[in-house]
């Protein structure tokens, strides 16, 4: 015959606090170099951006515009949770984007931020252009009528300058699919799958 044993649940909450903790300092720890300063927890190793710890269904407010301007910033967006969070992960995540945002704060001076925000919009305002122009295009309307005007949308910035892909989708059972170049300069675009 096994026994089962049960824990205590104070000595089961201990331990799950123990096994955050754990992980938490397995997720971020710190890198000492030589007496210098503390490398930023945050530091993406594959290809050295900084990581700014987000959680929720998607920090992205900016329609994706954001994730280009960060890298610009030499950073990324990283989940580290779900909407279901602990304070004391909360007071973790805070603490880490502190020190993310001190170092930027050291490579782009005092207002990086504000300077950043405003590529975003700025990025933001050419990706709703490009969606406009793809929305005019017969084939979209009558898509987009079909899908009762649900369609989405997903811009993303070319090498070249003011030219775009835009993917138009739905996310019903038709699964439909379709990709453009928009030329913003031209406002052309051409459709390419």
């Amino acid at each position: 015959m096994q026994k089962i044993y049960f824990l205590h649940p104070i000595i089961k909450h201990a331990m799950r606090r123990l096994f955050t903790f754990c992980l938490m300092l397995f997720l971020f720890a710190c890198v000492r170099e030589h007496g210098k300063k503390d490398v930023v927890i945050g530091l993406h190793t594959k290809d050295s951006l900084l990581r700014v710890l987000t959680y929720g269904l998607s920090q992205s407010q900016a329609g994706g515009a954001d994730v280009f301007i960060a890298k610009q910033y030499n950073f990324c967006y990283y989940p580290v949770t779900g909407c279901v969070l602990t304070k004391e992960l909360l007071d973790s995540i805070n603490n880490e984007n502190k020190k993310v945002y001190g170092a930027l704060a050291d490579k782009y001076g005092a207002n990086w931020k504000g300077a950043y925000t405003r590529k975003v919009d700025s990025l933001l305002a050419l990706f709703k252009q490009a969606k406009e122009i793809v929305g005019k295009e017969p084939l979209i309307q009558r898509l987009n009528r079909q899908h009762n005007n649900s369609l989405y949308y997903h811009v993303a910035p070319t090498d070249a300058a003011n030219i775009f892909d835009v993917q138009a989708f739905s996310s019903d059972s038709d699964n439909f699919s379709t990709t453009f170049i928009v030329n913003l300069h031209t406002r052309k675009d051409k459709r390419v799958k």
